[in-house]
């Protein structure tokens, strides 16, 4: 009996501890780089973006991009037509990630050799036959760029693999891993969010970069090129930010060089090559997960910031009053209240947005994004916030989220509760301001070394006050939010409560006995949820072992359970602020958001396919936002269907949007609801890390997809993903398959399409 308890002990414990290293446990996925077939590895179409722990890049990947596009020009090969910038989450170190990143390389390989036998003719995709080097749909070339950082530390592991010999490392590594995946792990989630937004903005504040050329900037710390045993002193000062904006420039055609320049045959490894091979016809597209979500959407808002600064005021102290001021969406500090900014609008940024046709970042993807939209208003420098507008920029953006995400639930809210992650990045850049005047100091003058222990001590001593200062004020405003909401919550809980089926979803809009105990049944439900649960799978067939019972509704649905601060990765945009005051709970996203329990308040003005052809909205002087919805939110099936049609990623792309629909989509922020499809139950994270998992989903849970769809791996369903939403009209496809959830939401779908 003992025994048998103690095995049942041991099972649990191991259990546990593959739960908490969820994001990068991958036993799975074996990808052999050495396969004679690998297009991935012998074409070379990928590079890595590697940041070391102060934030410095150590790899090259725009010169290996270029180097490759000028080798396929060269000899007549097909250009490259997308880049991927991909980024993965927390619990990752440098040599895990990169190994998790050939599982990619293994769906790219797969996905390639299709599309190569699909083509009709590969001949029409090299440049000598493309007319003015377009890429077409049809000539799919990927590039990823794989953003690899330490986001999480094994420290006494290392330290004993580094000291102990005669096996004694491999006979305590149990024991230590214990250690490095249990405490030592969860103490990194509050500085590895931090970690996230460093990497993307820079170890400075983002206005330091403003103007900055980093053409002749050394590899080393402090513009010397000595390379020593230390963090701070290898690798170049260039944030992801920083990364993207010098592909945007690469976007622009420099005529002059290229009528200097013979680009017939350019020389991959010669710098001055590089005009011969300009992005202007590639796409760029920015695809992260958890906290990598958060990076690559910062880094993107920011380097869309920078070219929209830069590429309207060339005069360095205009530029740099551009980059504070209210007039371009620059708010100061102490103008957010509860994420409800001033009223003044920014009338200059709103007239560029006007005015210009340019997308640089096609696609921004995000799954199971771990923060909360204040994070999205980072500051610039000690004072001033950044705008959330640069996101409208955008075309396609998209966040895939999953009800039982409890990574970005309960966890994320512990997260919210000690220090919230608004909050401890307006500390973190105070800090690192202060870290950059003591390195110049000292750098500079001779008194600084002298004096440089006394800074440390000092900087030791303010970091201590103020995360003080910073969990307190976090747990205040934590609790202010929580009691705001609640009201909101109670009234929109009476309002649309159906116990989970049991009445109608809208209570009668006149007194009567019926909506009477249908509100006082909602008010009990708000408070001890008399249904607690919901059924996935068929309805008609019960309960049973295959369809299991889910502890949790949608988070509109919870009632008095509500989070008050979950992350993104669990609500999406809508269930966020679905009944509340959305400026408060939305911040700088809450432009998107429109509730479709308001009838109304989705339909704005909208225009079909066929009449946007001949809108000429710069002539009439109006804003698209006049025209378009906010953020819709798709709903589980439709995600597993959308992504599980082989049709889409296998036509080579032909049905795109066209340029005036895309503009017109810049004003959507969609929401995909893949708890079908990442459908892991398991606590401590769910299905926080599905994404990349080879196992099937439930089949209860996709019962009723049609014959022509498929049953895949749940990594295949988010590489189908990333590639139907990037590359497709996905809109018109999603309104095939279900136009009721469409039109809710202001998508005006075919009659073709609505009929079915």
């Amino acid at each position: 009996m003992n025994s048998h308890k103690q095995l049942k002990m041991l099972t649990a414990y191991l259990t546990i501890l593959i739960l908490l290293s969820g994001c990068a446990t991958d036993q799975n996925h074996k990808y052999m780089p050495h396969k004679e077939n690998s297009y991935v590895v012998r074409g070379h179409n990928y590079s890595f973006a590697i940041y070391n722990g102060e934030h410095r890049l150590l790899t090259h990947p725009v010169e290996e991009l270029l180097t490759e596009m000028k080798w396929r020009k060269s000899l007549d090969k097909p250009a490259i037509s997308d880049i991927y910038l991909v980024s993965h989450g927390w619990n990752y170190t440098l040599p895990v990630a990169i190994a998790n990143y050939h599982s990619y390389m293994e769906r790219i390989d797969a996905f390639v050799e299709k599309q190569k036998n699909s083509l009709a003719n590969q001949d029409r995709c090299k440049p000598s036959v493309m007319h003015n080097n377009d890429v077409s749909n049809s000539c799919f070339q990927p590039y990823f760029i794989f953003v690899t950082w330490t986001s999480t530390t094994r420290p006494t592991t290392d330290l004993v693999k580094a000291v102990l010999p005669f096996g004694m490392d491999s006979a305590v590594e149990p024991l230590t891993n214990v250690v490095d995946k249990i405490p030592l792990h969860i103490f990194t989630v509050w500085k590895e969010s931090l970690n996230a937004s460093m990497n993307a903005l820079g170890t400075h504040n983002p206005n330091y970069y403003i103007g900055k050329d980093w053409g002749d900037q050394a590899y080393g710390y402090q513009d010397s090129n000595l390379i020593e045993d230390a963090d701070s002193t290898m690798g170049e000062d260039l944030p992801l930010s920083a990364l993207i904006y010098k592909l945007i420039q690469q976007k622009k055609e420099d005529k002059q060089a290229l009528e200097k320049t013979p680009c017939n045959k350019p020389d991959p490894f010669s710098p001055a090559d590089d005009v011969c091979v300009p992005l202007a016809q590639t796409k760029l597209h920015l695809v992260g997960h958890s906290y990598g979500a958060k990076l690559v959407a910062l880094a993107g808002m920011e380097a869309l910031r920078r070219w929209l600064l830069e590429d309207h005021e060339p005069d360095w102290k205009k530029l740099h009053e551009l980059a504070i001021s209210p007039k371009t969406g620059h708010y100061f500090l102490g103008t957010e209240v509860l994420g409800h900014r001033d009223a003044s609008p920014p009338v200059l940024l709103n007239e560029w947005y006007k005015n210009t046709r340019l997308t640089p970042i096609d696609s921004l993807v995000l799954f199971n994004p771990a923060f909360h939209p204040g994070e999205l208003s980072y500051p610039v420098d000690q004072f001033h916030s950044s705008p959330t507008e640069t996101l409208k920029f955008i075309p396609r953006k998209a966040i895939v989220y999953t009800n039982n995400d409890y990574a970005n639930g309960g966890l994320f809210v512990l997260r919210e509760l000690m220090l919230n992650g608004q909050l401890s990045q307006w500390f973190q850049q105070n800090a690192n301001g202060v870290d950059q005047y003591f390195a110049d100091f000292t750098h500079n003058y001779p008194a600084g070394i002298v004096t440089y222990p006394f800074f440390k001590m000092f900087q030791g001593v303010s970091g201590v006050m103020g995360l003080g200062e910073g969990v307190v004020e976090s747990q205040l405003g934590y609790a202010f939010h929580t009691v705001t909401n609640l009201p909101f919550d109670f009234m929109h809980h009476i309002r649309t409560g159906t116990l989970d089926g049991w009445f109608s979803p809208e209570s009668d809009s006149e007194l009567s006995f019926k909506s009477l105990g249908k509100n006082l049944a909602n008010s009990v439900d708000f408070f001890l949820p008399i249904k607690l649960t919901r059924m996935f799978g068929n309805p008609t067939q019960g309960l049973s072992l295959n369809s299991p019972l889910v502890f949790q509704r949608d988070e509109a649905e919870q009632g008095a359970f509500r989070l008050s601060r979950s992350g993104l990765g669990k609500t999406g945009l809508n269930h966020l602020a679905e009944g509340r005051w959305a400026q408060a709970n939305l911040s700088g996203l809450a432009d998107y958001y429109c509730d479709p329990s308001d009838k109304g308040s989705c339909q704005k003005e909208g225009y079909s396919d066929e009449q946007l052809k001949n809108i000429d909205l710069k002539s009439q002087g109006r804003s698209l936002s006049e025209f378009t919805p906010f953020a819709p939110n798709i709903d589980p099936e439709t995600f597993c269907r959308f992504n599980s049609k082989p049709s889409l990623t296998q036509a080579g792309f032909k049905s795109d949007f066209e340029p005036e629909k895309l503009l017109w989509l810049r004003e959507k922020f969609y929401s995909f609801d893949a708890s079908k499809v990442y459908d892991s139950k398991m606590p401590p994270v769910g299905a926080h890390s599905d994404l990349r998992e080879t196992g099937i989903p439930d089949a209860d849970n996709c019962w009723n997809v049609s014959e022509e769809c498929q049953r895949l791996e749940k990594r295949d369903y988010t590489f189908n993903f990333m590639l139907n939403f990037t590359k497709t009209d996905f809109e018109k496809e999603l309104c095939e398959l279900n136009p009721k959830e469409m039109q809710k939401y202001g998508v005006i779908c075919s009659s073709k399409e609505s009929g079915k």
